[in-house]
C-alpha cells in the first residue's frame, strides 16, 4: 500500500484521515474463516467501506498458509481497486 503513493502511516489515529483495520475471523464450523479490511472515518470511527476475503481451509498447515496469503492478496487489490482510480487507457473517451 505504502508503494501506491497515496497513504501515510501516522503516529495515532486521531492524526490520520482514514483508518484501516484489518482483521481474521476464523469462522464457526461449516464457515469458511476470512479476512476483512474496514476502512473508518478517525473522528466518527463510522466504517467507510468493509472488503471481505474468504481464506480456503486446507488440510495442511503449508497450504493454510498459501491459501491465507492468497486472500490477503486479493484483499490488498480490492483496497487498490478502491483508491487507485483507473488509468486512462482504461476509460473509454467522453462522447
Amino acid at each position: 500500500m505504502k508503494s501506491w503513493g497515496r497513504y501515510e502511516l501516522m503516529a495515532s489515529p486521531a492524526e490520520a484521515d482514514l483508518i484501516f483495520e484489518i482483521r481474521f475471523f476464523p469462522g464457526r464450523p461449516g464457515e469458511f474463516p476470512q479476512v476483512r479490511a474496514v476502512i473508518l472515518n478517525p473522528k466518527t470511527r463510522v466504517a467507510l467501506w468493509r472488503l471481505d476475503e474468504t481464506v480456503t481451509t486446507a488440510a495442511r498447515q503449508a497450504t493454510g498458509r498459501k491459501n491465507f496469503q492468497k486472500a490477503m492478496s486479493a484483499l490488498v487489490a480490492d483496497l487498490e481497486k478502491l483508491v487507485i482510480p483507473p488509468s486512462s487507457a482504461n476509460v473509454a473517451p467522453p462522447r
